[in-house]
């Protein structure tokens, strides 16, 4: 069975055919749904995001389910200090970070800032 590891780095390879809305401080909220063999997975990104709180933050979620069920703890994932001109900075941080959470066997959730990127 595929762990919540190598979904996150499946998901850094998809993350440049991810909407603008998902690294921008668009307040809609979005979900991308995609398959990964026979488990279901969203990247949820939440309407909280803004530019307006100090430090800025875009915040996500990568869940996963199986057979009805949650197949792994939802992991957050958060990039502060995000580019409000630059999405494809932001986009890079995202795809750095699924990367981290990947190749870091103890993390149960990832941040990034992307001022350090």
């Amino acid at each position: 069975m595929a762990d919540i590891k190598e979904i996150a780095g499946h998901l850094a390879g998809l993350v440049d055919q991810l909407p603008l809305i998902y690294v921008t401080f668009d307040a809609r909220e979005a979900n991308f749904r995609f398959d990964f063999g026979d488990i279901g997975c969203a990247l949820h990104k939440h309407p909280r995001s803004a530019q307006t709180i100090r430090p800025p933050w875009l915040h996500y979620e990568l869940t996963t389910a199986r057979g009805g069920g949650r197949h792994a703890d939802p992991v957050p994932i958060w990039l502060k200090n995000p580019s409000g001109q630059d999405p494809e900075r932001n986009r890079a941080a995202l795809r750095r970070a699924l990367e981290l959470f990947r190749d870091t066997p103890t993390a149960v959730m990832v941040q990034v800032n992307v001022e350090d990127m």
